[in-house]
């Protein structure tokens, strides 16, 4: 059992236990991690939360100013890189959607000494897929007539297209806490050009750390079937490594924030251990 002192979301300086870099996705803001911190810190990590350039305080404060910096993934990584820059060991790195890919990037780089992606974004061509099936989730073409600005889902586009298994005071609650403005184009444009496994200086098929991927079978946004074929994919270029797959079958995109978060993140400490991390 690691032990140590508690944690806080942001810190000055490593206190010798593993660090755990948690990264959320677009339109959430970096309080959808507020309870896995608390379990990770009691379970003996330290953690740390990376904010996107711009991000306030809270959900609220992002809503009442309506705009988000346009941003591409190039960008968040040099964010990301810098956190880790200043750190004194590689973390293990856990990432929901767009976060998830920035997960698996930063394993692929060999900055992380472990990689948790949890319903990630696609890159390349299926891409596009992904940003249709946003699009109907939504029940709107107002994403794409507005993704050249900053774009806010309605509390009724979340419940529809990325909380909807559970019940409407719940998905109200959890968009007041955690949902933020986000400029979508600029992200997407950039996942267009980025290729999975394309940053792997240094590693070999056998040396890169232990990978788990994580879907939802409800989700609206990204398939079950998009995660298995993942899991395929790294087991090809990485058949020495170690990489798992699981999906949570009453679980939706909401999976991290909704009231089934305990058992993702029960999971995913339980992994951890079985990779001595």
């Amino acid at each position: 059992m690691r032990t140590g002192p508690a944690a806080e979301g942001l810190l000055s300086g490593d206190d010798g236990r593993d660090l755990v870099l948690f990264i959320h996705g677009m339109w959430l803001h970096a309080s959808s991690w507020r309870g896995w911190t608390q379990e990770f810190d009691r379970a003996g990590y330290q953690n740390l939360s990376f904010r996107w350039p711009g991000e306030p305080a809270s959900a609220a404060a992002w809503r009442g100013i309506g705009r988000a910096l346009p941003v591409s993934l190039g960008a968040l990584q040099c964010g990301i890189d810098g956190l880790i820059d200043a750190r004194a060991s590689k973390p293990i790195a856990i990432g929901h959607g767009a976060g998830g890919l920035l997960a698996e990037i930063l394993l692929e780089r060999g900055a992380a000494r472990a990689a948790i992606s949890i319903a990630p974004l696609p890159a390349g061509l299926p891409t596009a897929v992904s940003a249709f099936r946003l699009g109907r989730a939504l029940r709107t073409v107002s994403l794409f007539t507005l993704s050249w600005g900053s774009v806010t889902p309605t509390a009724a586009q979340f419940r529809q297209a990325i909380a909807n298994t559970i019940p409407g005071d719940d998905a109200a609650r959890l968009y007041e806490q955690h949902v933020t403005p986000g400029q979508p184009w600029p992200l997407l444009r950039s996942l267009l050009r980025t290729r999975r496994g394309s940053g792997g200086r240094g590693l070999t098929a056998g040396n890169r750390g232990p990978l788990l991927l994580i879907g939802a079978a409800q989700d609206r946004l990204i398939q079950e079937s998009t995660i298995g074929a993942l899991h395929q994919s790294y087991r090809r270029r990485h058949p020495g490594a170690v990489t798992d797959y699981q999906i949570f079958l009453d679980q939706a995109h909401s999976l991290t924030i909704d009231a089934g978060w305990r058992s993702v993140a029960f999971y995913c400490l339980d992994w951890l251990t079985r990779q001595d991390l």
